[in-house]
């Protein structure tokens, strides 16, 4: 697809219809390009019902976080999906933007994780890494990975969750809500022992 076509009007429908060709696929990863235009504007259209991805094993995403929440929200994923979120903050603010549906959002954590840790499996090793120096040259970040699932039964875990938050010097206003929502992602992840 032409670069061109993700500046359209129809790139939110372009993108979900080529997911729903591909029900199949086993790993999407979408590092290091931009996702179409629509994700991060007011004018994202939701799918009518969220598009199952009964066989994806792996979803590697750096987005902005309106690009990150519209397209987890509107798919459906297996609880056996490992996840790599890499989350671009800008200098909005995730409370001042209203196009944010951060409760469906964390519901969407919240029903990844939910069997699994309700039946006994966690992550027995979590490694976390935090940097906010006042620097303005380089990338803030708040890193958590997930890793050793220990299963329970029929409960199983990803093999490993990666959860990054960056931000630029633009957005240190903001860096008490980012953290917050990194904390409350971590939550829903079953972690540390039964």
């Amino acid at each position: 697809m032409k670069k061109s076509s993700w500046d359209s009007d129809q790139a939110t429908a372009v993108f979900f219809d080529a997911l729903a060709k591909m029900p199949l696929l086993q790993e999407l990863s979408i590092l290091d390009t931009s996702m179409p235009f629509e994700f991060e504007t007011d004018n994202f259209i939701s799918p009518k019902t969220p598009h199952p991805m009964p066989h994806l094993r792996r979803l590697a995403l750096q987005a902005g976080m309106r690009a990150v929440s519209r397209l987890l929200s509107n798919i459906v994923l297996p609880p056996s999906t490992s996840l790599i979120l890499l989350i671009d903050h800008n200098s909005y603010g995730i409370n001042d933007d209203s196009s944010l549906d951060l409760l469906r959002f964390l519901d969407v954590f919240k029903t990844h994780f939910g069997a699994a840790g309700e039946g006994g499996a966690y992550y027995s090793r979590v490694s976390m890494d935090i940097d906010i120096e006042d620097d303005d040259e380089e990338d803030h970040h708040a890193e958590y990975i997930f890793e050793d699932p220990h299963k329970i039964a029929a409960h199983g875990l990803p093999e490993r969750i990666e959860l990054r938050h960056y931000w630029t010097w633009e957005a240190n206003e903001h860096v008490a809500v980012i953290c917050s929502l990194a904390d409350s992602l971590c939550k829903f992840v079953p972690h540390n022992g039964p």
